[in-house]
């Protein structure tokens, strides 16, 4: 059977290649080399020039394992590992300003940790996975979640022969380590979706980590220096819990929300006067831009009303 001129492929004659027949004398094995499947399997190839001159040591070591790393012990341990590289890689791409790839990133925590987190923190509407495609995408992502949560009461046999069997109960040092990736990455997620000028979504992921006492907590626990005056009844500005409300304030000024942006504002100037520390430049501004829109709505109120009734 002879192919159409297009499917040939051009001669690489020109460029040396290695022999496809070779006696079993050129090839020999490493003293140090083991037969265990799972450490990498050395083999030397000894070159032309090697074979016309004997006592050339010009010899080429071919390595066929590329993995030398101890693989995870379990599924969870798996599944973690996984989770702070991708969180690793949202913030990286937050830092570059590339707010669409730590989306993917930030979603990605929540689909690898969704199997062992809590019914009581994520909830039936999966805040991290929604996304700006509609709702048809939600739905797809819930759908999917809810799948891998349906899988935590029973135990499986994963398909790799180096990771066990996964164990339907967490470890509560893991469970504490999943549940801190996950609200970090959520924190995160809403920062994306302001840059991204999603302020719906933004608002989501910050109501979903302040309403529940167990995200609460973890987002708490992320802050290495909290003392008495930085702690969850005090969110000041530089407290993961007070970046969270500036960041929801400006999700609420930015869609004309201005009680519940005061709210979060008000929250805020409270907290820092109960600490005795200056409020952030942040919450100055949206204060501003509070008594700006709420100006610029009455006027425009006005004005509809002096048409209706002139």
């Amino acid at each position: 059977m002879r192919f159409p001129h297009f499917y040939r492929l051009p001669s690489f004659s020109s460029i040396p290649s290695i022999e496809p027949h070779h006696s079993a004398a050129e090839f020999k094995r490493p003293e140090n080399c083991s037969t265990n499947p799972l450490r990498p399997r050395l083999r030397t190839y000894r070159t032309p020039h090697a074979r016309a001159h004997p006592h050339s040591t010009r010899t080429i070591v071919l390595m066929t394992s590329s993995t030398t790393s101890q693989p995870p012990t379990s599924k969870v341990d798996y599944c973690l590992q996984r989770a702070r590289a991708a969180k690793a890689a949202g913030n990286a791409a937050l830092q570059a300003d590339n707010p669409r790839g730590a989306s993917f990133e930030y979603k990605k925590v929540y689909l690898l940790l969704a199997e062992y987190l809590p019914d009581e923190v994520t909830g039936p509407s999966t805040h991290a996975s929604s996304s700006c495609g509609g709702e048809s995408a939600d739905s797809s992502n819930n759908g999917l979640v809810q799948m891998l949560q349906h899988r935590r009461p029973a135990a499986s046999t994963s398909a790799s022969p180096s990771l066990s069997a996964s164990s339907p109960h967490i470890t509560a040092a893991q469970l504490a380590e999943a549940l801190q990736l996950y609200v970090t990455s959520l924190n995160n997620l809403a920062l994306v979706h302001l840059k991204l000028g999603r302020y719906r979504q933004g608002i989501t992921c910050v109501t979903a980590i302040l309403e529940s006492p167990k995200l609460r907590a973890a987002l708490d626990g992320t802050h290495a220096k909290a003392g008495p005056f930085n702690n969850a009844t005090r969110p000041t500005s530089d407290t993961p819990a007070g970046k969270a409300l500036l960041r929801r304030a400006t999700c609420y000024v930015k869609s004309g929300e201005w009680a519940a942006a005061e709210a979060d504002v008000t929250t805020l100037m409270h907290a820092h006067a109960e600490a005795q520390t200056a409020p952030d430049p942040a919450c100055v501004q949206l204060t501003e831009a509070i008594r700006h829109g709420r100006k610029a709505e009455a006027e425009v109120e006005k004005k509809m009303m002096q048409r209706m009734f002139a």
